[in-house]
């Protein structure tokens, strides 16, 4: 094997090794290589996370969180090895130059095997063609995914699903053929649609829509969880020959966010008593799904809040609704039940309450891709609450 092709094969592995999907044999490819020498250099692309610091959070993260949540006295031996592998870390402007010498493996092979390591969440999500197929698009490399009802399907080299229209379906008549994105638990993905518009959806939620608008009048969506949307404006000529923009709709399981072009936040989880829709920019109306006469209708910084079939409004600040689009947990007075469910659908964690926390609200923010311990810790500098890291459990107390 030629020097490049070695460098490609062990890049392949390193990437493989850091999202968790290596196998057993490649694993072993992998350590059996690393021990050639004392020391070596495995460049891993920055593009394995969104920006340079949050990889090398990812990678502290993973050898801390095995401190946090192992015995005390196996925590004395790790921490001279934990120094040895911070010392060699060095970040450069185009990749992330890890220096690995034998001395330090037993540190990786010891974090790889605890069954208590809490991750942060990651860009993955899968998308469901209109014939069933699925392709889960953390296992598929860029590039063109599959071509459907006159639209190219591709992934791009950042990590995004991207519609590109090749032709328009004009006939009204023609069936309109639905793709679903769903992330699950700890993921979170980027779509642009057939219209240009762009969504970001969060952990454990779907977003259904047809492979291509061309087909009606209307773009229509159907959301379950959230997601933040930037709606591109389109224009169509009517009967009359005028221009006029055709309206883009959202609707959830009750009710129905209509706009012309628009930023907006939409928070729509069954397990939550509440539905809200958050607005940036532009104008939308939000109304019940069974009775559209009931509506209200936004201005930038306001919030429609729906709860028990009744819609009220508020004057918020709408950075905080998209907090988490844009990579932060965000907290103002929130109450900690709220907080926690937020918490489980990033790390995949189970919360189990000690204590009646009922009223308790709680002030904090802090980047998603952090140690968990260290958000728990911000939490709990407030002197209201307690937590205890119990493999993938996270007890809650006074």
């Amino acid at each position: 094997m030629d020097q490049k092709n070695t460098q490609e094969r062990y890049e392949y592995l390193a990437s493989a090794w850091k999202n968790k999907t290596i196998t057993p044999t490649e694993e072993s490819e992998l350590f059996d290589w690393l021990n050639l020498s004392e020391e070596i250099v495995v460049n891993i692309p920055a593009s394995f996370a969104n920006s340079e610091t949050e990889l090398k959070n990812q990678m502290y993260d993973y050898i801390d969180q095995s401190l946090w949540t192992n015995k005390q006295d196996k925590k004395r031996k790790l921490w001279p090895k934990l120094s040895i592998a911070a010392a060699l870390l060095l970040l450069t402007g185009a990749s992330l130059l890890f220096y690995y010498s034998p001395a330090i493996q037993h540190l990786f092979n010891s974090t790889a095997s605890l069954n208590n390591h809490i991750s942060t969440g990651s860009n993955t999500a899968t998308l469901t063609l209109a014939n069933g197929k699925k392709i889960k698009l953390s296992e598929v490399a860029a590039g063109q995914l599959s071509t459907e009802a006159g639209v190219s399907i591709s992934k791009s080299k950042d990590g995004k699903l991207i519609y590109s229209v090749l032709e328009r379906e004009n006939k009204v008549n023609d069936t309109i053929r639905l793709n679903t994105l769903s992330t699950a638990i700890g993921e979170t993905y980027q779509i642009r649609l057939p219209d240009g518009t762009i969504v970001w959806l969060n952990a454990a939620s779907s977003l259904k829509y047809p492979a291509n608008f061309g087909v009606g009048s209307k773009r229509k969506v159907q959301l379950s969880g959230e997601a933040y949307f930037e709606v591109a404006k389109i224009e169509r000529k009517n009967k009359n020959s005028l221009s006029e923009r055709v309206p883009f709709i959202v609707a959830t399981g009750k009710q129905e966010v209509e706009v012309l072009g628009t930023h907006f936040n939409i928070s729509s989880y069954q397990e939550e008593s509440t539905e809200k829709t958050t607005l940036l920019e532009g104008a939308v109306r939000v109304s019940l799904l069974n009775t559209p006469s009931k509506n209200v209708n936004l201005l930038p910084n306001q919030q429609a809040v729906l709860t028990a079939g009744k819609l009220s409004m508020y004057d918020v600040d709408a950075a905080e609704s998209v907090a988490w689009k844009n990579g932060k947990f965000t907290f103002d007075h929130e109450e900690i039940n709220s907080i926690m469910r937020k918490v489980a659908r990033w790390y995949n964690i189970e919360v189990v309450y000690q204590d009646n926390l009922e009223g308790v609200k709680l002030t904090g923010s802090i980047s998603r891709f952090e140690n968990i311990s260290k958000l728990l810790e911000i939490l709990e500098n407030t002197k209201q609450v307690h937590f205890k890291i119990d493999g993938k459990r996270i007890i809650v107390k006074k």
